[in-house]
């Protein structure tokens, strides 16, 4: 991090380096791609100490956002054991992002969400608006991913 330091102190355009770095970080962190959380807070406490907390504010609340959703995802977890809720098979996670931290992102196609997926995410919503009324949740495919299991002939892929 030393290094990387000090070729940031070269560079004349800070602003350009820190949408190219949240732009990577939002990959990292909604992809768990992350090699560890505390490498990327300490990368995050280095620039603010060279830049100040407005630099790196949405950084940290990058952060924020994965921790509360992680809490927001168990209690919907338990939710879902204690009501008996169907979720047809699917292994749901949920992040719920605040806008203003976050890179904004290009508008894609409509993305056509087959029932299974779709129905467990309206679960969620249900179960989230119940608890947080007056907020506004969006689901954001081109910000997740799906793995998808299958058997052929006998085989288990993923």
């Amino acid at each position: 991090l030393k290094h990387i330091l000090l070729l940031f102190r070269f560079l004349q355009e800070k602003d350009v380096f820190e949408r190219y770095y949240k732009q990577h970080l939002a990959k990292r962190l909604l992809l768990n791609k992350s090699v560890s959380d505390d490498s990327e807070k300490n990368m995050i406490s280095k620039l603010k100490t060279e830049c100040g907390c407005q630099f790196t504010s949405k950084l940290e609340g990058m952060f924020k956002d994965m921790t509360v959703s992680n809490t927001i995802m168990e209690e919907f977890k338990e939710h879902v054991l204690t009501s008996g809720a169907n979720l047809h098979g699917v292994d749901l996670s949920v992040r719920v992002l605040t806008t203003g931290f976050w890179p904004t992102q290009s508008a894609t196609p409509k993305c056509s969400i087959p029932s299974a997926p779709r129905n467990a995410f309206e679960a969620f919503r249900r179960f989230y608006l119940a608890k947080h009324s007056g907020r506004q949740l969006t689901l954001q495919p081109q910000l997740g991913s799906s793995d998808l299991n299958a058997v052929f002939f006998g085989l288990r892929r993923e």
